[in-house]
């Protein structure tokens, strides 16, 4: 039993003043807002949060440090990849998994990187495990697939994709065989890896940046009636209204990263703000290794700063994420959720808000020494 006194609380949806929470094996048992702060308690910290989420990661299959012989990331034998799985790339001795751990990041979705147009499937992780299997929570989960100029540059030497009308024919065409397969005998992996997403039971994650992009990625998901999550989405403010009107769900970010390529060059915090100002369905994300996933909240500051709520900043990291992964339990903090817990010495988004300690599944894997 360990009982952790909060000054400040997010449980997932609010911020709670003066709380206790009692974590019993790996599951929060109660959550108490009336009594003594530090009486009768292991942990006495200024914030408490569940464990953040990075809703689109290459943790784990781009290894720090490591060059060829550690990135995992793409298989680009191929522009069309269903069949790969993020599961048989992981590595559980990346050193950016403890370092996450270290800015209170407890969970990913581990998806296949973006030069390959469909890329192949995820895995939602846990950030500690001595073995892929032990990391994982859930896969295999989500469907990678990517529209805009890394498709182009890795595979368009006068062969296709060339062109975005390249990147968007590849998809209709895999698409197409897979939903036509379903009649059909021999057996064929690519197809049958992107069977559960045409029945509606797995979801594509879409990377895509421009504006036009994103709007083919919903035209494409429309044609197919897929489940779908917009990721990077750099000028989605561009279309902020279209996507509202859609009701399309959203991983934005990294909001902080080099704006070296011509895709990224109207990458900015406001576009982010727009998006969660008008009440479309966002998640922040790191999207490791473009930028570290220790400093996922440092990106959070940047929306507090121009007005969004620290209850909605801290929600896009934490109880959005585990509602598009179907987490139940994830992102929260109350009687039976998992105690995925994050504890702070000042406020999370602040750069002097240090991670004390972060727990999962109940055990503390990372404390400040």
């Amino acid at each position: 039993m360990i009982r952790i006194a909060a000054q400040h609380l997010f449980d997932g949806h609010g911020i709670v003043n003066d709380a206790i929470v009692t974590v019993n094996g790996p599951h929060v048992v109660s959550v108490e807002t009336s009594g003594h702060l530090g009486e009768r308690c292991d942990y006495s910290v200024a914030w408490a949060t569940p464990g953040l989420i990075d809703l689109d990661s290459g943790i784990g299959l781009k290894e720090e440090s490591l060059g060829f012989e550690g990135n995992d990331l793409n298989e680009e034998t191929d522009a069309v990849t269903p069949e790969m799985q993020a599961m048989d790339g992981l590595s559980p001795y990346d050193t950016s998994l403890q370092k996450s751990l270290m800015g209170g990041v407890t969970t990913a979705l581990v998806l296949p990187g973006s030069s390959n147009v469909v890329g192949g499937r995820g895995a939602v992780v846990h950030m500690v495990g001595a073995t892929a299997n032990e990391m994982c929570i859930k896969a295999p989960f989500g469907m990678k697939f990517s529209l805009g100029n890394d498709p182009k540059q890795a595979h368009g030497q006068k062969r296709t994709p060339m062109t975005r009308m390249g990147n968007a024919f590849l998809i209709r065409d895999i698409l197409t065989k897979a939903r036509e397969y379903k009649e059909k005998k021999e057996y064929n992996m690519k197809y049958e890896a992107l069977l559960p997403l045409l029945a509606g039971d797995d979801v594509a994650f879409i990377q895509a940046l421009r504006a036009d992009d994103i709007m083919t990625a919903v035209r494409l998901a429309e044609e197919f009636s897929l489940r779908y999550v917009i990721t990077g989405a750099f000028d989605a403010d561009r279309v902020a209204d279209q996507l509202k009107e859609k009701d399309v769900t959203i991983a934005f970010g990294p909001i902080i990263m080099s704006r070296s390529v011509d895709e990224a060059k109207r990458l900015h915090p406001e576009n982010a703000v727009a998006l969660l100002g008008s009440g479309t369905r966002t998640a922040i994300i790191a999207g490791h290794p473009n930028y570290p996933a220790k400093y996922l909240r440092i990106s959070l500051g940047l929306l507090v700063g121009r007005g969004i709520s620290p209850e909605q900043a801290l929600g896009s990291v934490t109880s959005v994420p585990a509602g598009i992964l179907g987490l139940d339990g994830y992102g929260e903090i109350c009687p039976g959720s998992v105690a995925d817990l994050a504890l702070f010495k000042a406020q999370p988004w602040e750069p002097e808000g240090v991670t004390e300690h972060t727990f999962v599944g109940g055990n503390e894997v990372y404390a400040l020494s």
